[in-house]
Formats: C-alpha cells, structure tokens, sequence
C-alpha cells in the first residue's frame, strides 16, 4: 500500500506539514475524517511517535495549526507556541480583526453578486476567516430556474466568481491590507483570509527551517489555484497526481 504521504520521510527526520485550504477551525475530528486513511497507515505501519509528531496540518491556509500526537490523532497547536512573538514570521492570528471582517465582507458580496449575474443555483457560506460558494442543490432551483449549479457548478463559471472576488479585493476601497486567496476549487470557490504563502512562511519560523530547505508541492498554480502563491515562500515543485507527490517524496529520501 502507498500513499501520497510517505512515512519514511517522517522516520528520516524530515517535518511534513499540509497547508490545506480547508478549515474547519481547531475541530480537529474533521481534519481526521479526510486523513483516515493517511491516518490509519501511518499506525498500521508502527511508525514511531517522534516521527509522527513531525506531522502537522495547516488548515484555513495559515490559520489553524495543529500537529500529529504519537498516538495518530491530531491536536491544536496553542497559537500562543505558534504565533509566538518571538518567532519571525506573519502572525495570521493577530491580524486587525477590521482588517479581516473587510476581506470576508467584500468577498461575500461580490460572491453574491455573481450568483444572481451568472444565474447560479449555488449556497455561499460564510465561516470565522473564508467566504465559499458550493453547489446549492434541490433547494436552490427556485433562486435560477433557468441557471445552473444545483449538482455541479461549471468549471468557467468557477473560474468567474474567482477571478472576479480577486478583483474586486484588488481594488476595494479602502485598500486591503493583509493577505487573502480566492480560488477555484474544482467543484467550489473559497475565498481565505491569508493564503499558503503566509501558511508556509509561519510554518517555516515555527520549525527554523530556512526557505531553502523547504519544499512545496502543490497542483494549484494557476491564477485560480491557491498553491500559486507559495513560490513567493518556498522552491515548489506542480504535480498533476497522487503518484507525482509519492516520485518526489521518493526522490527526496
């Protein structure tokens, strides 16, 4: 069995975290449901607690940060340990919450803009740092009976409402003034406070590990992607497939 993690590189000393758009604040039980089968493999594989605690998730992008036990299961990293004022790096976590409530506002707005121009039968959700449009379902026939989006919302469409909150947060007035992603999801569009630049670059200062001896690896550098924004941060390497990730992490070993 192999999969895109591979566990000889926790055992080799190497720290691997997953910046994911993702963020389901510090409940970590969800991070868990979509790592089950990491998870699972990594306790299967006897793998030491040393190691596994060289595993961590960055969820939101940059915002909530928690580490493998040596039991398997993930816990909140106090952010008073990682977003230390000791430590150099962004401090997501600090920022002006006006600061914040801006980007959230101007994103959701413009979210709810494209849905009634481009006749989408989509939800818009609204979370403590990201705005998303997911796909409506049954009930959302009666917001565009001639749209679409009730199952699936079509790939340009996607690419519209991002490229469209981008915009729109480019020239807001007043001018934003921290970090943010919009990004097309493949089946969705998230909008985050902060982006996997500012995640990488916390994660960097909380392990002292220099740019030059971290990797990202992402499938998501295109203008609508939210891996884009990493090669600021780190040497990166575009994988198109699972089986990419796991030739890299054999080349790294």
């Amino acid at each position: 069995m192999k999969l895109p993690i591979n566990y000889k590189l926790l055992e080799a000393g190497v720290n691997v975290v997953l910046v994911t758009a993702a963020g389901y604040g510090y409940h970590v039980e969800k991070y868990e449901a979509r790592l089950t089968g990491l998870l699972a493999y990594l306790v299967q594989e006897r793998v030491s607690a040393d190691a596994m605690e060289r595993f961590y998730v960055m969820g939101g992008e940059c915002n909530y940060c928690m580490r493998l036990t040596g039991e398997g299961r993930l816990q909140k990293v106090e952010e008073e340990e990682w977003q230390s004022p000791n430590l150099p790096g962004p401090k997501p976590r600090l920022w002006e919450e006006a600061a914040v409530s801006q980007v959230l506002n101007v994103a959701e707005e413009t979210v709810r803009s494209c849905v009634s121009n481009l006749k989408l039968r989509a939800k818009v959700i609204r979370k403590e740092r990201a705005i998303g449009l997911v796909p409506g379902g049954k009930a959302a026939f009666k917001l565009a009976p001639n749209g679409h989006g009730s199952n699936k919302i079509k790939r340009e469409a996607l690419n519209e409402v991002a490229l469209s909150v981008q915009e729109a947060l480019r020239t807001a007035s007043p001018p934003i003034s921290i970090p943010f992603c919009a990004f097309n999801g493949g089946r969705d569009v998230w909008i985050d406070v902060g982006n996997k630049a500012v995640g990488v670059e916390v994660m960097q200062a909380f392990l002292h590990i220099p740019p030059e001896s971290s990797l990202h690896v992402g499938d998501q550098f295109l203008s609508v992607g939210n891996d884009y924004a990493a090669r600021g941060s780190t040497p990166c390497i575009w994988i198109v497939s699972p089986n990419e990730t796991i030739k890299v992490l054999e080349h790294l070993l």
